[in-house]
């Protein structure tokens, strides 16, 4: 039996948590709206909000995706102001090593003997503790990715919408609860289409943006999937990084729960066009046999969706997608048919809606119109919460919650790894001086 008192509450508290909010909410509304949007999927799940894995997943990355992992490290330490010539030189020299955390080039110069931890040889090249020990986390992330192993999850449940990008995993997306299209989550939570696929250890855990004593599941990986249960599935972006086996192992997990056969995963892809005006990037079906051009925002409805859509705005990412094989079949041999039959069949088979505008669980009311709020206008003025009640680094923009270090420099609030940063920058400028 699905509680769902006991899931307002837990979602109003979150809220409150998040935003910090000076009142408090009323969700009732929005939990029906949720209940009533999921129905069905919920039904597929046999009453299930969220369904796990039997067993758990192992991935590894491959050597393309190691060498970009790489690379990403290497960006991160330049961007930050850490990375000098003689470290780059050391990490690129033991390349090899670095997902093994070990030492296949010795540095005697600086005293790194040959099989060391490379993350421990660290400190030879940086002389700030709180940096020596950024640098070496940062690196932990990036290693513990070469053998991703967890369970599962496919889940409607309204705390894994809010939870979308909140994590203790060290990675986020726009879509964190302080970013920019929050209300996204609570767009994706009412609507009929959506489920969050993830991975986790399976065990619930304490995060920043959950009140003191609740937990939930820290999410190592994420994507979104959007399905009408008939005729399409739409694989969205993936977070943090791309996995092409993970992919497929959510394609046989959600396929268990629709009564007909799907095709395997589908790059849709995007072409890019140049014209007399300029380049032009419109999205393209690749299994169209006609060499049609469809626009993905013509194909995908997210008129009510409250948010930034991969699928439709972003320039690095594929829509990919599985669709019904009987009617996909269909299709394909209707492209000789004539350009109003085909879009019309097209249509039906790649059609689908995602998002919806959800109701404001401030007011039980209105609806919510901002990218970046979870209330109604109605409400932002009522409650004075044009802007957010609680504290963000002046530097990186995130929250900073009440148990955080909080640094003022000029008057300005730093979070300690911004404010760490800075230090670290001032002292390499000292030293150039």
């Amino acid at each position: 039996m699905i509680d769902l008192k006991k899931i307002q509450s837990d979602f109003e508290s979150i809220l409150v948590h998040s935003q910090d909010y000076p009142f408090y909410l009323n969700a009732e509304n929005t939990i029906k709206q949720w209940f009533e949007a999921k129905d069905d999927i919920i039904s597929k799940f046999c009453g299930e909000l969220i369904v796990r894995s039997k067993t758990p997943v192992r991935i590894d990355l491959t050597e393309e995706q190691r060498n970009k992992r790489f690379e990403e490290f290497i960006h991160t330490l330049d961007e930050n102001g850490i990375l000098t010539e003689e470290f780059e030189l050391f990490l690129r020299d033991n390349k090899g090593g670095f997902f093994d955390n070990r030492v296949l080039l010795p540095y005697p110069s600086f005293n790194i003997p040959l099989g060391s931890k490379l993350s421990k040889s660290f400190k030879r090249f940086l002389n700030n503790a709180e940096t020596i020990r950024w640098v070496q986390d940062t690196a932990s992330r990036y290693i513990q990715e070469n053998k991703i192993e967890g369970y599962l999850y496919l889940s409607v449940h309204p705390i894994d919408f809010l939870t979308l990008s909140e994590n203790n995993e060290n990675w986020w997306s726009c879509q964190t609860l302080d970013g920019d299209f929050r209300a996204g989550n609570l767009s994706y939570m009412v609507d009929k289409t959506t489920i969050v696929a993830y991975l986790s250890n399976g065990k619930q855990e304490e995060m920043r943006c959950l009140p003191r004593g609740m937990k939930w599941y820290s999410k190592k990986w994420r994507m979104l999937i959007h399905t009408d249960r008939e005729n399409n599935i739409y694989y969205n972006r993936q977070y943090p990084y791309e996995s092409r086996d993970l992919l497929e192992k959510v394609h046989n997990m959600v396929t268990q729960f629709i009564p007909v056969e799907m095709s395997m995963p589908l790059d849709y892809g995007f072409k890019v066009i140049q014209t007399q005006w300029g380049g032009g990037q419109l999205s393209y079906n690749q299994i169209n046999a006609g060499g049609r051009i469809h626009d993905t925002r013509d194909t995908i409805d997210v008129e009510d969706y409250l948010g930034y859509s991969d699928l439709i705005q972003s320039s690095t990412y594929a829509p990919i997608i599985s669709v019904n094989t009987e009617k996909y079949q269909d299709y394909a041999s209707m492209c000789d048919d004539g350009k109003s039959a085909e879009e019309a069949f097209f249509n039906r088979v790649f059609k689908i809606k995602i998002g919806e505008k959800p109701i404001c669980p401030c007011c039980g009311t209105e609806h919510i119109n901002r990218e970046s709020s979870f209330l109604c206008e109605y409400c932002i003025a009522e409650k004075e919460a044009d802007e957010d009640f609680y504290l963000t680094c002046d530097s990186c923009y995130h929250r900073i919650y009440d148990e955080d270090e909080i640094y003022w420099m000029d008057g300005r609030p730093y979070c300690k790894s911004c404010h760490s940063l800075m230090q670290q920058e001032d002292r390499y400028i000292e030293e150039e001086e």
